[in-house]
């Protein structure tokens, strides 16, 4: 695993050397430098204003639990990750973030399905789809469920029409149910 340990305003610490082989950096290139470094956009350009919000209101979604995130190498190019993050205190009382990415092999159906979602309609792209040992799940903005694949289904024990139209907060249990409208609104804002 990749990791990489920021201060609150995400300037780079420490990283490992796994982390530098997997996006073409040196520790010397990227100790120093911000974590949006690692992003994409629109994440590279709004990253500080993420901190921002989970230091002031915490808590975050991707603490401490793995969640996917795009990261973009040195050749600039873009690759599927996991990401869990940690908060720690530091010596001197800051507060420091620990963070562990894992690199994923790119499925060619998800890129598929990604350069569609560019070329044409959400809907016609999500007919496309074809992941059938996969549960996939697709929400709108505000959270409501447009789409579950029969094996999500299948696993969750629902129908389509049990779960098209209801909140994604429905298939967690509390705290994360409670706590989802906040995770919204703060990724909305």
């Amino acid at each position: 695993h990749g990791v990489a340990v920021t201060d609150s305003c995400g300037g780079l610490l420490w990283v490992n050397e796994t982390l530098c082989q997997a996006v073409g950096y040196s520790a010397s290139e990227l100790v120093g430098a911000n974590i949006s470094l690692l992003m994409p956009e629109p994440h590279n350009r709004n990253h500080h204003l993420y901190m921002a919000k989970y230091i002031a209101a915490r808590p975050c979604p991707l603490m401490g639990c793995g969640s996917s995130v795009p990261l973009r190498t040195k050749e600039g190019k873009v690759v599927p990750a996991t990401i869990a993050v940690h908060e720690r205190l530091g010596p001197l009382g800051e507060v420091l973030f620990w963070a562990q990415l894992e690199l994923r092999p790119e499925d060619p159906r998800l890129v598929a399905f990604q350069s569609k979602l560019h070329s044409s309609s959400l809907v016609e792209a999500i007919s496309d789809l074809n992941f059938p040992e996969c549960g996939v799940l697709v929400t709108s903005y505000q959270g409501s469920i447009i789409f579950a694949n029969p094996k999500l289904c299948q696993l969750l024990g629902y129908t389509s029409c049990e779960l098209n139209g209801c909140n994604v907060a429905v298939l967690m249990e509390d705290p994360l149910r409670a706590a989802h409208p906040r995770y919204v609104q703060g990724y909305r804002a």
